[in-house]
């Protein structure tokens, strides 16, 4: 079996060799709140990955 850490480095390797991003292909919708989010997608963006817009309001989630 692969250790964990193992695949990480062979997955960042893979990643550097083809130059491509960390998220390449990845598209995603966040949900968080605000102070959160903001962080959340700019650190995934950097990877690669393409956000959906906000078009729905969550508020509904604050009574889950």
């Amino acid at each position: 079996m692969l250790d964990v850490a193992e695949a990480a480095v062979r997955w960042r390797k893979k990643i550097q060799r083809e130059h491509r991003y960390a998220f390449d292909g990845w598209i995603a919708f966040i949900v968080a709140d605000s102070a959160k989010q903001k962080s959340i997608e700019r650190l995934i963006c950097f990877g690669g990955l393409k956000m959906l817009p906000k078009v729905v309001s969550l508020s509904w989630m604050s009574t889950v």
